[in-house]
């Protein structure tokens, strides 16, 4: 059921999502966006900032609001594919790095030949899949469609996180209004927005994450979603090192074989 109803693909198709460009401002836009909607919710119609909006509605005139809205965007975007918590979080620590680096082809590499993890690193992105970036090479599509699939796990991983936060977040919040409010009578902390607002955010927030959670399975033997795609690629790649390399002193030639094609590429 989740397979044939991708929640996501529907989202996705609306950029590009071939391009990872459009992927990453996907989800720093879906963030902020959420962000926004909570606080309009839970924040902005609180009694305590009665008053705020006449004194904040000039500055709209400079376009300085516009100017906070450009930093925060770029300042997110950077923070959160710098640090990029599927490529360099612990697979003991957390499940989705686990599905996400569960068939890299590295790893692989790194097995079936005894290597330690940085060698086995420099040999597959360095070596080999790196120079498929170049467009005239037979395997560039499939460099892209890597890259695209990689964007399309970390678009549901950032999703889902900033669901949990907000929903603990509003959650915590409500019970806290709720108490300033009705037993040490602090009326400031009252809110123009009824409940019922309130209770639609974190129902929604709920409704989302299930949403794009059952269809975007991180189980290693029942990968669904981003997740199995992400995996049939790199499977792709695991079967191209198995056709192409048998041996470590293969592996060493075939190296060799790939920077001279590429110093003769150059020359020509």
């Amino acid at each position: 059921m989740a397979d044939k109803f991708d929640f996501l693909k529907n989202l996705l198709d609306l950029t590009n999502p071939e391009s990872t460009a459009n992927l990453k401002s996907l989800t720093t836009l879906m963030i902020i966006a959420e962000s926004i909607l909570f606080g309009l919710i839970f924040i902005v119609p609180l009694n305590l900032l009665e008053g705020v909006g006449a004194l904040v509605s000039p500055l709209f005139e400079y376009g300085i609001p516009s100017a906070i809205f450009i930093i925060i965007y770029f300042a997110l975007r950077t923070f959160i594919f710098s640090s990029d918590e599927l490529y360099y979080g612990l697979p003991d620590k957390n499940p989705y790095a686990k599905a996400f680096q569960l068939y890299w082809p590295s790893k692989y590499l790194e097995k079936k030949f005894s290597l330690s993890e940085d060698d086995a690193k420099y040999y597959w992105f360095e070596k080999y899949f790196n120079t498929w970036r170049n467009p005239d090479d037979p395997r560039h599509e499939q460099w892209e469609r890597t890259f695209s699939r990689g964007y399309a796990c970390r678009f549901v991983y950032y999703m889902l996180r900033t669901s949990v936060i907000l929903f603990w977040i509003s959650f915590g919040i409500s019970l806290l209004q709720f108490g300033l409010v009705n037993y040490i009578k602090l009326a400031q902390f009252d809110s123009h927005l009824g409940i019922g607002w309130r209770i639609a955010f974190i129902f929604g927030t709920i409704c989302l994450y299930v949403l794009i959670r059952s269809s975007n399975r991180i189980s290693p033997n029942r990968l669904t979603g981003v997740w199995r795609n992400f995996a049939e690629i790199n499977k792709l790649h695991i079967r191209w090192i198995d056709e192409n390399i048998k041996s470590i002193n293969q592996l060493k030639k075939l190296d060799s074989r790939l920077i001279q094609q590429k110093t003769k590429s150059i020359s020509t």
